[in-house]
């Protein structure tokens, strides 16, 4: 009896121990969303395991509330307007890049910058301007990248990128890649990206430096989009395992060769490490640190935090997505840039005729492939972890439910796509191919035989007559050549020049006076009197 005691106690005790194994494994292998869909997902699953998950939305509403305003809008949900007065103001433009382990990031100078730049999305809605939509995933940066000619420019993601890489999908976590194909797939137009040479990417402050905004659309057929952003959270870096610091883990934002631009910038950009802040503000730099406010949020959080104030509610709202020169992108309902000349209306115009196919620009005519079609907070945040798959052309691809556009990125729709259920099976209307009819040799039509061979009766060709040079035609001799008896050609004529004919001047007409007179005696002419 005490035997069998003792053994059950062994294997209690080597039960207890096993348990955080399994704890550990379940984990690692990124489980499903637990009951429910919409509740917190495990540390395991998109947060880190230290003590940041009490992270909430709320934490947006209560910092930047009194930093501008918050709209609502019928499909992204809460917006958030900062309060700006520069007519030239967009998204990522007060501030400069530095070069980190995650790739390209942003170092803001605006306060509300730690969270509206490396959280969310942005978006122009027409008649209010620009908005920023809350997201729960930090980044270096929600950008699109542009490079060549001499130029690098950059724009927002918009909102229409949420969907697989952090809400929608029934709860499938992205493995998610955004590829050079994000401006004809969302609609990313040229009046959107912030353009500026090469050679001022170093600068600490880029203000002058940008292009205006209505060259854009000659400058971006010079570029090619080189977006490339890779969303895993497998990814782990040298930030720790725990706090604020594991937040960094997950998405790297790759833009041009740091090498390329090094050569050209006149001055190199920095290349920093990323500490975490306790604090929300402004990122800190010192040295070759980068000190980043990035809490680690609870994305089911986003259903029950609600801003303290909201200003306005719109409707089906309609956007500006920067494709046209024509409708300038305005900073807010008062603040609009200048209305572009007619020569670069004409400029921008040709321009977009004649775009490269290999540029990929967006125009007017560009569909968005991934739409939402419902609001963000009636979605299911991404849970489960799945490895990136990217399409051959670099387009954005989601492993797990999507649909394939022909141009290799992801139309995804919001949901998961299920396949069609099956038809129910009625085998009396089911349709069976027609019988094959029954083999009758008989009847089967073969080839005709082939003739048989008789040499004897075999048509050969003449053959070739025997060859005597005797009787060959030889062609004539050509004759020898003697120098002395040269045939001459015969000689020239003497030239004998015709004597002038003479031709005899006609003889004088004889004079005879008229009828009635004559001579005198002494000669002389005259009547003669009769004495």
């Amino acid at each position: 009896m005490k035997t069998a005691f003792k053994f059950a106690a062994v294997l209690t005790l080597l039960a207890f121990s096993a348990a955080p194994s399994v704890v550990r494994a379940q984990d690692d292998s990124g489980g499903g969303m637990p009951p429910g869909g919409d509740q917190a997902p495990p540390p395991g699953a998109d947060q880190s395991s230290g003590g940041d998950q009490g992270a909430s939305f709320q934490d947006f509403y209560n910092q930047l509330g009194s930093q501008g305003t918050w709209v609502q809008t019928d499909n992204y949900g809460y917006a958030f307007q900062p309060t700006v007065t520069d007519p030239n103001w967009a998204p990522y433009t007060d501030g400069h890049w530095v070069y980190t382990d995650v790739g390209w990031t942003w170092v803001s100078d605006e306060p509300w910058g730690w969270a509206t730049y490396h959280y969310g999305r942005w978006c122009n809605i027409d008649g209010t301007g620009w908005c920023w939509v809350p997201g729960y995933r930090w980044a270096p940066a929600w950008v699109s990248w542009r490079y060549g000619g001499g130029y690098c420019g950059w724009a927002p993601l918009p909102p229409e990128t949420f969907i697989g890489a952090e809400f929608g999908g029934g709860g499938v976590f992205g493995g998610f890649h955004f590829g050079s194909d994000v401006d004809v797939s969302f609609n990313i137009g040229p009046g959107c990206y912030n353009f500026i040479g090469v050679g001022d990417l170093g600068n600490p402050d880029y203000r002058g430096n940008y292009l205006p905004r209505s060259n854009n659309f000659v400058v971006i057929n010079k570029t090619t989009n080189i977006t490339n952003i890779n969303i895993n959270k497998t990814v782990i870096n040298n930030y720790g395992v725990g706090g604020a610091a594991a937040n960094f883990r997950g998405v790297r934002a790759n833009g041009p060769s740091l090498t390329e631009v090094n050569a050209q910038s006149r001055t190199p950009i920095q290349t920093v490490h990323l500490t975490a802040m306790n604090q929300p503000g402004r990122s800190s730099l010192q040295g070759n640190s980068l000190a980043v406010y990035a809490p680690a949020l609870n994305p089911a959080t986003l259903h029950q935090a609600r801003p303290a104030q909201v200003s306005q509610t719109l409707s089906h709202p309609t956007f500006n997505r920067g494709d046209s020169i024509t409708k300038p992108l305005a900073v807010n309902a008062s603040l609009k840039p200048p209305a572009p000349t007619t020569e670069e209306v004409q400029a921008a115009q040709t321009a977009q005729l004649h775009a490269p196919a290999g540029a990929r620009v967006a125009t007017e005519k560009t569909r968005i492939k991934t739409a939402i079609t419902k609001p963000l907070t009636s979605m299911k945040p991404v849970g489960q972890v799945h490895q990136t798959a990217k399409t051959a052309t670099g387009g954005s691809t989601l492993t797990g439910a999507k649909t394939e556009s022909a141009a290799g990125g992801s139309a995804y729709t919001g949901e998961s796509v299920k396949p069609a259920p099956a038809p129910a099976y009625h085998p009396e209307t089911e349709v069976k191919p027609a019988p094959t009819p029954a083999y009758h040799p008989e009847t089967e039509v073969k080839p005709a035989p082939t003739p048989a061979y008789h040499p004897e009766t075999e048509v050969k060709p003449a053959p070739t007559p025997a060859y005597h040079p005797e009787t060959e035609v030889k062609p004539a001799p050509t004759p020898a050549y003697h120098p002395e008896t040269p045939v001459k050609p015969a000689p020239a004529p003497a030239y004998h020049p015709a004597p002038p004919q003479s031709h005899p001047q006609p003889a004088p007409a004889a004079s005879h006076p008229p009828a009635g007179q004559g001579k005198n005696e002494d000669g002389n002419g005259g009547n003669k009197n009769n004495q």
